[in-house]
């Protein structure tokens, strides 16, 4: 976590938990049709209703659901703090994942008609990457936190 940040909480509902890390540099940054940083670490959280039984939901149609879920920067060169999970959450175990490019097409009414396909990673679970797979420090769980 960055030195400078508290742990990220969702008012009203309680801590986030901590999801996932993702290695910018590990990225095909030039093939995606998304912008993302090229070096530093995304970490990700989300409101899984560890604190609650489930009962607040985070949903793409609900803005006022949306602060449960944060993605939080981390510059390669940013100090940062060991931080234990919060209290009342499990953290999830660690996952390495690979990816790899593939071309996609849109579902029938999501994009305009002659919109270009869309280039979207592709995500496995494992420890070793096939040679076509370009391979980064993904990883899933909180163990990477530092």
């Amino acid at each position: 976590m960055p030195a400078t940040l508290e742990w990220p909480v969702w008012e009203g509902q309680g801590p986030l938990s901590f999801i996932a890390s993702l290695d910018c540099a590990g990225l095909p940054t030039g093939v995606l049709d998304i912008d993302l940083p090229e070096v530093g670490t995304l970490l990700f959280f989300y409101f899984d209703g560890q604190l609650d039984d489930g009962e607040a939901l985070v949903l793409a149609e609900d803005r006022e659901s949306w602060a449960g879920a944060r993605v939080v920067y981390l510059a390669a060169d940013e100090q940062v703090a060991d931080r234990g999970t919060p209290g009342g959450l499990k953290p999830y175990p660690v996952v390495p994942l690979t990816a790899r490019v593939e071309m996609t097409a849109a579902s029938p009414g999501i994009r305009p008609s002659g919109s270009p396909s869309l280039r979207m990673p592709r995500w496995g679970i494992g420890t070793t990457t096939p040679s076509a797979h370009r391979s980064s420090s993904t990883r899933c769980g909180s163990s990477m936190m530092r």
